[in-house]
């Protein structure tokens, strides 16, 4: 939750598990409709972020009507609102999702509603609130239990066929890497090869639980494969996008050193090809770079997509 003067100011949240639909959407709902006079925002791989109206300052205690609601979801997920699959989820790997209408919990609040992905989501506000400058352009990478990538170009996030779904982009092996994915669709593909299952894969193998990866020392050599994969998908989102700049977040690219090694991987695999500044040890560290909102990207990319439904109406003041 957050209000619509400083809408990036998280005031409230509540964390819910992804489980089953009817396990987790009415719970969201349910929390918004109890919360909807003060602000609030859930967060997870499914976030639904509610936008109140208030003055700021010392205005805690004063009733602030609902605004509008955004919702960010994994997908792949129909974001074009003249479908008829809009706001549904697809072809995703959690099979009990598939055919889900993730907006029909939230229709009857008569707020203007938003949806988008989860990547796009953030990379919006990244756009607005991210401090990178006359950027219109922006890439987002989020490393975790998956791989996914968000887009903005010219200042709107990217919709066409469907919306990226860029971690399935394959990338040429590391040296010596002889693990075959943990993805049956697309095992090659550098969310196959880089998210956090493959990585514990790579360190203990398939008993080994994806949280040990905390126990993993920074010099670990599953460090440097990783930035390898994620530095040619940079690589190629830099080549089909430009990009002004790309984000990473997720809890995996919180590893210490791990950004220096995709900003390192990146350099070599342009190897001088786009001689630009960005492209150089001397200048990439300015171009990939971390979010400057941690693990609360997901809430503000969702509050920044409901934001974004109540400008299209003519809602803000």
């Amino acid at each position: 939750m957050a209000r619509l003067s400083a809408p990036t100011a998280v005031v409230d949240r509540l964390d819910v598990p992804t489980r089953s639909p009817a396990e987790t959407l009415p719970v969201l709902a349910v929390w918004i409709r109890a919360r909807a006079t003060a602000g609030g925002s859930t967060s997870g791989n499914l976030s639904a972020a509610a936008i109140a109206r208030g003055g700021g300052g010392d205005d805690d205690d004063v009733d602030l009507p609902l605004r509008a609601i955004g919702v960010a979801s994994f997908g792949p997920l129909g974001v074009d609102a003249a479908s008829p699959v809009y706001g549904t989820i697809l072809n995703t790997p959690k099979v009990a999702w598939r055919g889900v209408d993730v907006l029909a919990p939230f229709r009857g609040f008569g707020v203007p509603l938003g949806l988008d992905t989860d990547v796009n989501a953030p990379a919006m506000a990244e756009l607005r609130y991210g401090g990178h400058g006359p950027a219109t352009n922006i890439a987002y990478i989020t490393v975790g239990t998956g791989i996914g990538v968000g887009a903005v170009v010219n200042g709107s996030p990217l919709h066409g066929l469907l919306h990226p779904e860029a971690g399935h982009i394959y990338a040429p092996p590391a040296p010596g890497d002889t693990y075959g994915g943990c993805l049956t669709t697309h095992p090659r593909g550098v969310e196959s090869m880089a998210c956090a299952r493959a990585l514990a894969d790579r360190v203990g193998g398939p008993a080994m639980a994806v949280a040990k990866l905390a126990d993993v020392p920074d010099d670990h050599a599953v460090w440097a494969v990783a930035a390898h994969y994620l530095g040619h998908l940079v690589l190629s989102l830099v080549y089909i996008l430009s990009p002004h700049v790309v984000v990473l977040s997720g809890g995996v690219s919180q590893r210490a050193g791990l950004l220096e090694g995709v900003q390192s991987a990146l350099v070599d695999a342009n190897a001088g090809y786009l001689a630009v500044s960005a492209l150089t040890e001397a200048g990439v560290g300015r171009y990939v770079v971390r979010s400057r909102f941690g693990n609360a990207a997901g809430v503000v990319g969702a509050l920044e997509v409901g934001r974004r439904a109540l400008d299209q109406e003519g809602g803000l003041l």
